[in-house]
C-alpha cells in the first residue's frame, strides 16, 4: 500500500514537471513565434513606410515640377505682354509724333494756330458736354429704374 502511494505520488510529481515544462516549453515557443510575427510585422510596417516616403517624395518632387512649369508659362506670358504692349506704346508714340509734326508743319503764322486752337477747346467742350450729358442720362435710367422697383414691390 506504502508502495502505490509513493509511485502514486511519484507519477503526479512527474506528470507536475512534465507539464510545467511542456507550458515553459509552450510559453518559450509562443514568445518565440509572438518575436518572429512582431519582426514580420515591424519589417511590412518598415517597408510601408519606406513606400509612402518614397510615394510622397515623388509627389513633391511633381509638384515642383508643375509649379516650375506654371512659373515658366506665367514669365512667359508677362514677358509676351510685355512685348505686346512695348510694341503698342512704340505705335502709339510714333502716330503722336506725325501727329504732332503735321500739326507743327500747318501752323506756320499766328492764325493758324489760334484757328487750332479754338477748334481743340470746342472738341474739348463738346467731349465733355457729352459726358455730363451721359452722366445725366445714366441717373435719369437709374431713377426711373428704382421707381419702378418700388412700385412692384
Amino acid at each position: 500500500m506504502h508502495y502505490k502511494h509513493t509511485m502514486k505520488r511519484l507519477k503526479m510529481q512527474m506528470m507536475h514537471w512534465h507539464s510545467r515544462g511542456l507550458s515553459g516549453a509552450f510559453m518559450q515557443w509562443k514568445e518565440f513565434a509572438d518575436k518572429a510575427v512582431h519582426a514580420k510585422l515591424m519589417e511590412i510596417t518598415r517597408e510601408q513606410l519606406n513606400e509612402n516616403q518614397n510615394l510622397l517624395n515623388d509627389m513633391h518632387a511633381k509638384k515642383v515640377v508643375v509649379a516650375n512649369q506654371h512659373a515658366r508659362a506665367q514669365k512667359h506670358r508677362t514677358g509676351k505682354l510685355d512685348h505686346i504692349l512695348n510694341m503698342l506704346d512704340r505705335r502709339d508714340l510714333k502716330r503722336c509724333f506725325y501727329k504732332w509734326i503735321e500739326g507743327a508743319v500747318k501752323i506756320n503764322n499766328l492764325d493758324t494756330a489760334l484757328d487750332k486752337l479754338q477748334k481743340i477747346e470746342t472738341k474739348g467742350r463738346k467731349r465733355m458736354a457729352l459726358f455730363k450729358f451721359r452722366a445725366q442720362a445714366k441717373a435719369i435710367t437709374r431713377e426711373a429704374f428704382t421707381d419702378k422697383r418700388a412700385k412692384a414691390m
